[in-house]
């Protein structure tokens, strides 16, 4: 996982892996995330590069 901040926004960018109905999958994800009230909340999800 790498993560990298910037000040009240930050990108957490991993690798996932999981199985569904017999076949593995495994694919990079990126979190966009923003501080808001004092909790991290995902403001948008991508899949792929």
């Amino acid at each position: 996982m790498n993560i990298t901040t910037d000040g009240r926004v930050a990108t957490a960018r991993f690798t996932q892996s999981y199985s569904a109905q017999g076949k593995t999958l495994k694919e990079t994800k990126t979190l966009a995330l923003v501080l808001r009230d004092g909790h991290w909340l995902i403001r948008q999800e991508r899949i792929g590069q």
